[in-house]
């Protein structure tokens, strides 16, 4: 009876260590995909000089979009002036013609 009590042992030990075996041998293709996928991640970031690049790129467009924004300033100042230079031709070619008439 012990014998076979022995028997049964040898044999859950067995498939346990059939089972330790299978979880070991899946715990290591996990491990391996996810330094595959980390060397993956890490080939997808942009580099330094792709950085430096974008962060170029970014700080001249801020700098076009300042200096389109003072443009329209500067635009809409010369309408004004623009706008006070008719006014006073008008306002002279009036008086010319006042003039003429006395």
């Amino acid at each position: 009876s012990s014998a076979a009590s022995d028997v049964y042992k040898r044999q859950d030990i067995a498939n346990l260590n059939g089972k330790n075996i299978q979880q070991v041998t899946f715990i290591n293709e996990l491990n391996e995909t996810i330094t595959q996928l980390k060397a993956e991640k890490e080939a997808l970031l942009p580099t330094k000089e792709e950085q430096e690049k974008d962060g170029t790129i970014n700080g001249l467009r801020r700098e076009n979009e300042l200096l389109v924004e003072k443009n329209s300033g500067a635009i809409e100042e010369v309408r004004g002036t623009g706008q006070v230079h008719t006014r006073k031709r008008k306002e002279l070619r009036d008086s010319v013609r006042f003039c003429r008439q006395v």
